[in-house]
């Protein structure tokens, strides 16, 4: 590579994926650049820098988050890109300028855009073309390595989506995520940090209101697609800017937690009364109190989305809503006895000794969940993919379905994928089930043999040849 040329650091291509022409996702492969301009057949090499200006609305429910930001992309122009802006600034129309070139990129877990749009700058253009050695549209002095720069700013307010890992709630820590992903693949566009800007994610919390999260740091990720996970087998360059915050857990301590140990520790008050002549009193004061625990299990829920499993502040309220419901049990049974007084002193001795137990796991368990959820702020999206590698409860990345050259009217397609193969561990062949249509052939000629190519499958059985359409599989597929 020549002196006037960059290198960009990507991903090493391994043997297959070279033959396939795509970046590939591991080790290390040059991308060239070049100083004066863009030069063509090369990448366009798309610097990226994102401001964020608040953070709020983070809804467990929902798992949304609201966030507003604006994001700046730099690109190299070519040389008749440059010429072209120079001439029209000295006609005084850059604002009217357009390049040849303009970067695509979309925000995959966007959910719903409240403001998208291009940032007009001093000079009254959405594009500016920035100049080493000069200032730009503000008046700061350009200091960057290359000679030329495009530069446009958008500005966003979005609601995104996070799936959130609510196993150890209250004592969580979430990976709120805005996904930037190139529109274009990795051959014709690829996404980097900012050229111009070292510092290239700005994060700013004076006006987030967060009041049940701390955010803690950020990490910005930036990574190529594998290409075998694609339906066309194409590649895309994506940047994933990784918000980290972490649940203040106090709130649900005092007001949940404690509230429900209180109710829990007033059950041991129906031992004040007489195991035979107060057990209607004890009933009837017990099974409100279990009302009351009920109350709480409703307040949790509501503050929680559908998951398919119990997180921490669940277990321990069914815990102690179970321990409730054993003891109003035990008082309405103990009078059964042969000396109900002696064994209402020993049970009671011994829900005390329980109660203590369920507490003291609890704090075991509490300690440890925080322990581990503090341990992912350190973590990537490769370190949540290893975790999650093989959980089997996982819900699916991806799934397809493939027609595998069968193209028939009335046929059952099955999808497959990481989904699939986790449950159901099968495979199917629809090349056993179904012979191939012959490209010459009627779906007329095909119900008259239709005992030679249907399987017992995946085959629907046609409609009568008055309900049929006319579907010719030659060169040209008509319908009439």
């Amino acid at each position: 590579m020549n002196a006037d040329n960059l290198q960009v650091v990507t991903s090493k291509l391994d043997d297959e994926r070279t033959r396939q022409g795509s970046l590939g996702s591991s080790g290390v492969a040059e991308v060239e650049m070049h100083h004066d301009f863009w030069h063509p057949g090369t990448t366009h090499v798309v610097g990226v820098a994102v401001e964020v200006h608040y953070m709020n609305q983070i809804n467990t429910v929902d798992q949304t988050f609201v966030c507003g930001f604006h994001i700046t992309l730099g690109w190299q122009p070519s040389k008749e890109e440059v010429e072209s802006y120079k001439a029209a600034k000295a006609r005084d129309e850059e604002a009217d300028w357009e390049p040849d070139y303009m970067p695509h990129i979309r925000f995959p877990n966007c959910l719903e855009f409240q403001q998208q749009e291009w940032e007009t700058h001093l000079d009254g253009s959405k594009i500016t073309l920035l100049t080493k050695g000069e200032r730009d549209t503000r008046g700061a002095l350009v200091d960057m390595e290359l000679n030329y720069l495009l530069t446009a700013t958008m500005n966003i307010r979005a609601k995104f989506g996070e799936p959130f890992e609510l196993e150890n709630f209250p004592f969580d820590v979430q990976d709120l995520k805005i996904i930037f992903e190139s529109c274009a693949t990795s051959e014709r566009q690829i996404l980097v940090p900012h050229f111009e800007k070292n510092a290239f994610v700005k994060i700013n919390m004076d006006v987030s209101c967060l009041p049940d999260w701390e955010f803690d740091r950020a990490v910005a990720e930036f990574d190529l697609s594998d290409p075998t996970k694609n339906l066309y087998g194409i590649q895309f360059s994506s940047c994933t800017v990784n918000l980290k915050v972490v649940r203040r857990y106090r709130p649900y301590v005092e007001r949940v937690m404690f509230m429900m140990c209180v109710i829990c520790a007033t059950m041991f008050t129906l031992f004040a009364l007489d195991a035979v002549e107060g057990a209607g009193d004890r009933l009837s004061n017990a099974f409100g109190l279990l009302l009351a625990g009920m109350v709480f299990m409703f307040v949790v829920s509501s503050q929680l989305p559908n998951v398919p499993y119990l997180t921490i502040l669940d277990k321990y309220i069914y815990a102690l809503f179970f321990f409730m419901l054993v003891i109003s049990i035990e008082c309405a049974v103990v009078s059964l006895a042969s000396d109900p007084h002696a064994t209402d002193n020993k049970m009671m001795i011994f829900f005390a000794l329980v109660f203590l137990g369920i507490h003291a796991i609890f704090l075991f368990y509490s300690y440890y969940a925080r322990k581990f959820e503090l341990s992912k702020l350190e973590w990537s999206s490769e370190d949540y993919a290893r975790q999650h590698e093989n959980d089997e409860t996982a819900a699916p990345k991806s799934m397809t379905i493939e027609s595998d050259n069968i193209r028939e009217p009335h046929h059952n397609y099955w999808s497959h994928g990481d989904h699939v193969a986790k449950t159901q561990n099968h495979h199917i062949d629809h090349s056993n089930t179904m012979k191939r249509c012959p490209s010459n052939t009627s779906l007329k000629n095909l119900e008259r043999r239709g005992s030679q190519w249907h399987g017992d499958d995946d085959v629907k059985t046609p409609p009568t040849a008055a309900e049929s359409p006319r579907f010719v599989m030659n060169d040209t597929v008509s319908v009439n």
